[in-house]
Parts: C-alpha cells; structure tokens; sequence
C-alpha cells in the first residue's frame, strides 16, 4: 500500500508540468505551421528589413512545415529502437537504470525510493514467516532498477554462503551508508524486520517530501520559461509590424 502511494505520488507529482509543456509545444508547432507563414508573406512584402527574432522565427517555421515531420519520424523510431533495445538486451537496461542513478538531483531521489521499496519489501516478507534467501529473491524481482536487483541478488548469494546482506551492501555507492549501517545493527540485534520498517517508512517520507518541493519548484520555473517563450513569440510577430507602422 506504502509503495502503491509513493508510485501514485511520484506520476501525480509529473501530470501537471508535463500536461501544461505539452499543451505548450503542441500549441507553438500548431502556430509555426499554420499562423507563422501566413504572416511571413506579409512582413516580407513590405520590404523591411526583419529583427533578428523574427527571421529566427520564419526559419524554425519554415524548417518545422518543410522537415518537421521528417524529425518526428526519427524521434519516434529512436525512442522505439530504445525501447526494445532495453527489453531485449539487459545489459542496455543495466546500463539505462545506472544512468539514472547518476542524474543530478533526480538520482539521490530514485536512491530513496528503490531504497524504501526494497526495505518495504524485504521487511514484509521476512515478517511473513519467508526465509531470508527467498525474501531477497523476491524483492530483487519487484525493486525495479536491474541494479539495485543484482546488488540484492548477490547479497543473496551471500546469505546464503553464511555472510551478512550489510557486508554486500558497503562495496556499492547506490546503497546510502545509512541504509547499510542500519541494516548491520538489524543483524547483529535479530531485529532486521523492525529495522527494514523504520528505513522504509524513513525514506518515504523524504521523498513525499521532495515531490511536495519538486512540484512548488517547477510552478514558478514553467511560468518563467513559458512566459519567456510567449514573449519571444510575441515580440517576433509585433516588431516588424510596429516598424512597418513607423516607416510610414
């Protein structure tokens, strides 16, 4: 339930930035394909020379009506060969997860919720009565990053050789010290359960609370942005219209 809510929390959190960008780039290639040049060939006969902003804005129309559809295909058929690149070659997929894990400011966040998930897991598991080698199996298999499941997955082959899931866990930079140091006490105490429970109600809060700062920070970037984009359009549409009306 804990992780169905931070999963809900996480898309919520994308609906709204990504729906108004949309909303936004549809609308700008709506303008560039059919407003723009229409109104090009009346700002060209009049024989002014044309503000820099203007012609940057004739040449993204021209180049949008001429090969826009051209970049669309490729765009799409790049991100479809991606796709299936990654669902068939699980080395790409391992290489992808580990590339998000390095993304500024997002990568700490997905640490937290790949961290929550498996201690959620885990500890659920493990208090169900299952053995700790098949607790591991199982969350490798529902964490969701092909790196943190082979870093489980090894802590498992650990296990059961008779060491500890914390030693396997210190080699490995994507498992915060905090989880690792905790995890060790959970071993050492027998209380590994109660210890996977607090890490994992721990960690959803942090990032509950990093999607309510994530969403109050993209509100005033997008108006800035968009504004900036309206304004750039505008002057490029009303500028040679006002030197048009002052040369006569």
């Amino acid at each position: 339930n804990k992780q169905y809510l931070l999963n809900s929390k996480a898309r919520g959190a994308m609906i709204y930035p990504a729906f108004i960008v949309g909303a936004f780039i549809i609308v700008g290639v709506l303008m560039l394909i059919f407003v723009v040049p229409n109104l090009t060939s009346i700002l060209t006969e009049s024989g002014q020379e044309l503000p820099f902003v203007t012609r940057l804005l004739i040449g993204t129309a021209n180049f949008t009506k001429n090969w826009g559809w051209i970049v669309f295909i490729i765009l799409g058929a790049m991100v479809y060969f991606v796709r299936i690149s990654l669902k068939k070659s699980p080395e790409w997929q391992y290489a992808y997860d580990g590339l998000k894990l390095r993304f500024p400011i997002f990568g700490e966040l997905l640490k937290k919720i790949y961290l929550a998930r498996f201690s959620e897991t885990l500890s659920t598991l493990s208090s169900a009565g299952i053995a700790i080698s098949q607790s591991l199996e199982i969350t490798a298999d529902v964490v969701g990053n092909s790196v943190y499941k082979r870093i489980i997955l090894e802590a498992d082959e650990a296990v059961r050789k008779g060491s500890n899931i914390s030693v396997v866990f210190a080699r490995y930079p994507e498992i915060l010290p905090m989880v690792t140091q905790m995890i060790s006490i959970g071993e050492q105490t027998g209380k590994l359960d109660s210890i996977l429970k607090q890490i994992s109600a721990f960690f959803t809060e942090e990032v509950n609370r990093a999607f309510d700062n994530i969403v109050n920070l993209i509100e005033p970037i997008l108006i800035v942005v968009l504004g900036a984009g309206v304004g750039i359009l505008v002057a490029a549409i009303l500028l040679p219209i006002y030197n048009l009306v002052n040369a006569f």
